[in-house]
């Protein structure tokens, strides 16, 4: 492995660049996860989607509304994450990403 820009790569031709290790956590962080060898090119909301399932997030609030839920960048930026960034531009082998619920404040009832 070789390492650009501070991010892991894959030294030999054919093989696919992938960060080595990042953990997931919920807010409160009674509930964590270890990711390994991501692949540069997921979305932070593929990363999201499949940590929910791993960690069984609810799907839905105490209503039975549906829950967004988005990732914070912890560390060494603190910083939220979109859905649409690419975890080789955003994510380095080591981070932590804090899962959250989105919150959408004065919305209709």
């Amino acid at each position: 492995m070789q390492r650009q820009e501070g991010r892991e790569r894959s030294g030999s031709p054919g093989t696919t660049a992938s960060i080595d290790e990042i953990v997931a956590q919920d807010v409160t962080g009674q509930k964590s996860t270890r990711l390994t060898d991501l692949p540069v090119d997921l979305s932070v909301g593929d990363i999201v989607e499949s940590v929910l399932r791993e960690m069984r997030m609810p799907p839905n609030d105490s209503e039975g509304r549906p829950l967004s839920y988005r990732a914070l960048l912890k560390g060494r930026e603190e910083r939220h994450l979109h859905q649409s960034e690419r975890a080789g531009d955003c994510i380095e082998s080591g981070d932590t990403l804090v899962i959250q619920p989105s919150v959408d404040a004065g919305g209709m009832r």
